[in-house]
Parts: C-alpha cells; sequence; structure tokens
C-alpha cells in the first residue's frame, strides 16, 4: 500500500497502462481478485500454455503462478489480495506443466520469446520468472555463460524496456544463487 502512493511525474505508480509476463504455472485467472476473465477485457489479457501448445495458461488456484500474479496485480476484489501494481495487466505464460515445476530450458526460451513477441502488442514492461537450477550448477556471480541463449533473451528484453525479474534460490541454497 506505500507504493500506491508512490508518484512519477504526478502519476501514482500502480501499473496501469503496462502488462506483466508471468512465466510459470498457469494462472487462475477465474479469481476475482485477478479480474475473473481471461481476454482483452479482462486482467490477465492473453497467454499462452507452452506445454499443451494452446492459448489458454489456466492454472490451479494458489498454485505458485496465481501466488505471484497475486502479489504482482491482484485488484483488490471482495476485500482481496491487493497486489503492489493493482492496476496492471497480466499475460500468463504456462512452461510448468503442474505444480512440480519442472521444466527445460527450451520451454523457457520459448516462454520468453513468446514475452518478448508481444511486448508491444500487450505493452509488457516486466517478466517476471521464478525457476532455480539443480546442484551443481550454483553461482556466486553471474551466471550468463550457464545458458548464453537465455542471456541474449534477458539482454534483448533489457534492449526493448522490459524488466526481467527472476526468482532464484528456489532450491533452497543458502550459500549460493541457483
Amino acid at each position: 500500500s506505500k507504493l500506491h502512493a508512490v508518484q512519477v511525474n504526478g502519476v501514482n505508480v500502480t501499473g496501469k497502462n503496462v502488462s506483466i509476463c508471468i512465466i510459470d504455472s498457469g494462472i487462475n485467472y477465474t479469481r476475482p481478485d485477478l479480474g475473473g476473465c481471461f481476454g482483452a477485457v479482462c486482467k490477465v489479457i492473453a497467454g499462452w500454455d507452452q506445454r499443451n501448445n494452446d492459448p489458454d495458461p489456466i492454472g490451479p488456484d494458489l498454485s505458485h503462478a496465481t501466488l505471484v500474479a497475486l502479489t504482482a496485480a491482484g485488484n483488490g476484489a471482495n476485500g482481496l489480495n491487493l497486489g503492489v501494481a493493482p492496476d496492471a495487466n497480466i499475460v500468463a505464460v504456462k512452461m510448468f506443466p503442474d505444480e512440480s515445476n519442472e521444466g527445460g530450458t527450451s520451454d523457457l526460451l520459448a516462454s520468453m520469446q513468446f514475452c518478448l513477441d508481444n511486448a508491444e502488442k500487450y505493452s509488457i514492461k516486466a517478466i517476471s520468472m521464478s525457476f532455480g537450477t539443480p546442484s551443481p550448477n550454483l553461482f556466486s556471480n553471474y551466471c550468463d555463460n550457464f545458458q548464453p541463449s537465455r542471456t541474449l533473451l534477458m539482454n534483448e528484453a533489457v534492449a526493448k524496456g522490459i524488466w526481467p525479474v527472476a526468482g532464484s534460490g528456489n532450491e533452497g541454497n543458502t550459500s549460493a544463487i541457483s
């Protein structure tokens, strides 16, 4: 709520007129605090199911992706979940097949590419990703050489004015970044 009062050039920072592309396990957009629907007139305006190769990125209620979407852009409907950017739209990309959250590099790259290819159409200004690498792929510094193709897409996003945000440490390591 403190952020909602912040202004830039006299405008409150609430996410109005921008979208967040969330790459994860699919979003339950039927929740009232996520707009209750899917499509152009809804909060979740578009998406893609990378796993099933179809345009419906629905996921389970209270899945990790749904919680990420609520934290980022929940609209507070019915007194529920007011997110950091409650006026932002969401573009959902279902990369993981279920809550096991296991997906390959090719799925991640295709999901990121979907966000980049649709950035102008949906006014995407951030890409949210939650993933980790299994041991022994733990890093104490930059990991650009680990997957150069991912690094290229991240750099492309930044060049387009899109901020890639990646949750890290998902494997629970306390001495390195996964």
